[in-house]
C-alpha cells in the first residue's frame, strides 16, 4: 500500500503540473491572440498601404496622361501649322515659278527688237532712246528672272525644312499616342482585371529621362514654331519681291512703249518734212535746169557771134598794103569779140556754178 504522505504528494505534483500547464496553455492563448492581433494590424496597415499606393499610382498616371494628352495637342496645333504653311508655301512655289516662266517671252522679245534694231543702216543706227530703253528693258526683265529663280530655290529650301519638321512633330505624336494609350490602358487596370501578372520585366537602360523626355517636345515645337516663323517671312519677301518685280517689268515696258511711240512719231514728222523738203528740192531741181537751159541758148548765140566777129577779123586781115588798117571797123569788131568773149565767159561760170550746186543736191531714191 501506498504512503498516505507519497500520495498526497503525488497529488500536489499532479495539481501543480496541470496548473504549470494550464498557464503554459493560457500564455500560449495569450501570445496567439497577441500575435494574430498584430497580423491583423499589420494585414489592414498593407491593405491601406496597398490601397494608398494604388490611389497615387492612379493619380500619377492621370497627371502623367494630362501631360501627354497636353503636349500631343500642342503637337497636333504645331502640324496643323505646319501643314498650312506647307500649302500655301506650295501655292507660293508656283506663282513664283509660273512668274519666272513668263520672264521668257518678254525678255525674248526685247532681245529680238535690239536685234532687229541692229539692221538700221546709216544715221538711224544710232543709240537713241529706244534703244537704252530696250537694253533697260532686258536687264530689268532677266534680273527680275534670275532673283525670281534663286528665289524658287530658297523657297523649295525652306519647303524642305518644313517637311522636316512635320516628320518630327508626327513622329513624336506618334509616340504621345502609343505612350497615351499604354497609360489609359494601365489606368482601366485593376485587382479584378484579367490578364493580370506577377512576373516583373522593367528594362534597366531608359530611353530618356523625364526632363529629356519633356526637352524632347519643347525641341520640336520651337523648331515647328521656327520654320513656320522663318517661312512666313519669307513669304513676306517673296510677295514683296513679286510685286517689285512685276512694277520694274511694268514700268520699264512702259517706258519702252513710250520711247517707241515717240520715236515712231519724230520719224513720221521728218519723213513729212523730209517728203516736203524733197518736193521742193524737186521743184528747185526743174526751175535750176530751166535756169541751164535759159544759159545754154545766150551761150550758143555768143558764140556764133564770137564766130562772126573772128571770121570778119580774119577775112581783113587778107587787105592788101596800106589798106590793112587799123579802122574804125577793125577797133569795132575787136571790141565786139571781147565783150562777147566777157559775156560768153560770164555765162559759162554762171553755168558751171548751177551745175555745181545741182552736184551738191542728194540723190533721189525711188
Amino acid at each position: 500500500m501506498l504512503c498516505p504522505a507519497k500520495v498526497e504528494e503525488a497529488v500536489l505534483r499532479w495539481h501543480s503540473h496541470n496548473a504549470a500547464r494550464c498557464e503554459a496553455a493560457g500564455g500560449a492563448q495569450r501570445a496567439a491572440d497577441a500575435a494574430n492581433a498584430e497580423a491583423g494590424r499589420v494585414g489592414r496597415l498593407c491593405v491601406q498601404r496597398a490601397l494608398s499606393t494604388e490611389r497615387l499610382s492612379d493619380l500619377n498616371l492621370r497627371e502623367r496622361v494630362d501631360e501627354v494628352r497636353f503636349q500631343h495637342s500642342q503637337l497636333d496645333l504645331s502640324k496643323r501649322k505646319l501643314e498650312g504653311e506647307l500649302a500655301t508655301l506650295a501655292e507660293l512655289i508656283e506663282r513664283v515659278q509660273i512668274a519666272a516662266e513668263k520672264c521668257h517671252e518678254p525678255l525674248q522679245l526685247s532681245r529680238d527688237c535690239l536685234k532687229i534694231r541692229e539692221g538700221r543702216e546709216g544715221s538711224e543706227k544710232a543709240a537713241d532712246p529706244v534703244t537704252r530703253s530696250l537694253v533697260l528693258e532686258e536687264g530689268k526683265i532677266s534680273s527680275a528672272q534670275s532673283n525670281l529663280r534663286r528665289l524658287q530655290r530658297d523657297l523649295i529650301e525652306q519647303q524642305r525644312l518644313l517637311r522636316i519638321a512635320v516628320y518630327q512633330v508626327n513622329k513624336d505624336t506618334s509616340g504621345k499616342e502609343a505612350a497615351l494609350s499604354i497609360d489609359k490602358r494601365c489606368l482601366q487596370l485593376s485587382v479584378n482585371s484579367e490578364n493580370l501578372t506577377d512576373k516583373l520585366s522593367l528594362s534597366t537602360n531608359k530611353s530618356s529621362t523625364e526632363d529629356q523626355w519633356a526637352w524632347h517636345t519643347e525641341q520640336n515645337l520651337s523648331q515647328a514654331d521656327n520654320q513656320v516663323k522663318r517661312s512666313r517671312e519669307m513669304r513676306s519677301r517673296a510677295e514683296i519681291l513679286l510685286r517689285a518685280a512685276c512694277e520694274d517689268i511694268c514700268k520699264v515696258f512702259q517706258r519702252t512703249n513710250d520711247a517707241f511711240e515717240k520715236r515712231i512719231f519724230e520719224t513720221k514728222q521728218s519723213k513729212q518734212k523730209l517728203e516736203h523738203e524733197l518736193a521742193q528740192t524737186t521743184q528747185k531741181i526743174i526751175e535750176v535746169k530751166s535756169i541751164l537751159v535759159e544759159l545754154e541758148q545766150p551761150i550758143v548765140v555768143n558764140k556764133e557771134h564770137m564766130r562772126l566777129a573772128v571770121t570778119r577779123l580774119n577775112e581783113r586781115e587778107l587787105r592788101p598794103g596800106i589798106e590793112k588798117c587799123s579802122d574804125q571797123a577793125e577797133r569795132q569788131l575787136k571790141k565786139e569779140l571781147s565783150q562777147l568773149q566777157s559775156d560768153c565767159d560770164r555765162l559759162e561760170k554762171q553755168h558751171q556754178n548751177v551745175l555745181d550746186l545741182i552736184k551738191t543736191w542728194p540723190e533721189r531714191s525711188d
